[in-house]
Order: C-alpha cells, then structure tokens, then sequence
C-alpha cells in the first residue's frame, strides 16, 4: 500500500518549476512550527488588519506567490479580510516532497500559528481550499488531528474533489488503496457552515 500511495504521490502532485514569490523583498513570509513535524512550515502573511483572515489552502499546480498575489491586488480590499497561505513541501520555497500527510500537515501548522502564535480567535478565521487545497481544508474543518472539529467561522471550498480517484471516475463507490485526500469521507464530519464553489463545465 505504500509502495502504491508513493506511486500515486508522484502522479498526483505538480508544483510549479520555480516559486512565483521572493522570501526577502516580496511577501512577508513567516515560518510555521509543531511537534509533529522537525521541519518548520512556511506560509504568507497578508496583514491589514482586518478582523477576519481566510486561511487558504492553495491547488496543485501554484504555490503560495500565485494566491498572496491575488490577495494582495483584489481579494483583501474586496472581502475586507486579510490572507494566510501556507506552502506545501515541494512548493515554492519549502523544502521537502509533497505528500498526503505533509500537505495536511503544512495546514495544521498553519491553523496553529493563527490561533496560538497570533491568538487570532477561531470564529474570525474562515478556511478556503482550492482544488486540492479542498482535501487540506476539509482535515482542518473536520477536526483532523485535533480533539474535534474546530468552531472556525466558515469553509469554502472551491471546486473540490471527492478523492483522487474519485476525481477521474466520479461514480466509484469503494475505497480503492492507494487513494488519497478521501474528502467525501471526511465532509460529514465538518460541523461549520460551508459554501462549495464549482462551474458547471468544469471537468
């Protein structure tokens, strides 16, 4: 089974060739730590001071740079909401290669650092996944890894995918090994109101 997970990891992740963002003179990057991980994480930080700070867990093939600049240019000043994008290992300037348990991993760390190290109370936190950022989201929202789920503002997933698998061949109905980011598992655990975001044409 792990042989086949690491089959599929390589198949699955798709970071970009180069990162899109400067560790010195662009964003302000901060590092991420926790016990469960000897490696430090790292994410984005668009701070102005508004009240409410949307956690966003990007897609596959961008990394952070791609989401803080969109933030940075409309989304903050339109939503009133400041932004928190942690990378992947693999993605833009984070060392490491990308797998399931890493991804969700780099979100932990990264709700962590908003609730502990910014004392940032849950209620003003809303947690957005894109794409694969859904699976990462949905482990946040439905309490993976902690002692339940947490009682954050609201999730927004945009178009998400039920599995991997399940992202090719929809109409599966057993957990086949080897498949990952198992969300249709997961979503009925979310106790948090939710928006689900997806275009009709979209594959």
């Amino acid at each position: 089974q792990s042989l086949m997970g690491g089959v599929v990891s390589g198949l699955v992740f798709r970071p970009p060739k180069k990162p899109t963002y400067d560790l010195k003179n662009g964003f302000k990057c901060v590092y991420t730590s926790s016990i469960e991980s000897k490696h430090p994480g790292l994410a984005i930080h668009v701070d102005l001071q508004y009240e409410i700070t949307m956690l966003f867990l990007h897609g596959n093939a961008e990394d952070a740079g791609v989401v803080a600049k969109y933030f940075n240019d409309t989304l903050c000043s339109k939503l009133k909401v400041n932004g928190f994008i942690p990378e992947y290992p693999g993605y833009g300037h984070l060392p490491g290669t990308p797998t399931e348990s890493a991804v969700y991993t780099a979100a932990r760390q990264a709700y962590n650092y908003l609730t502990k190290e910014l004392d940032i109370d849950p209620m003003n936190i809303v947690v957005y996944g894109r794409s694969l950022g859904s699976a990462p989201a949905i482990h946040i929202a439905s309490g993976g890894g902690m002692r339940g789920p947490p009682q954050i503002r609201g999730l927004v997933l945009q178009s998400p995918i039920l599995s991997v698998y399940r992202a090719g061949h929809p109409n599966l109905s057993t957990l086949l090994i080897g498949d990952m980011f198992v969300n249709i598992d997961k979503i009925g655990l979310v106790q948090t109101p939710t928006l689900i975001i997806h275009g009709v044409d979209d594959d």
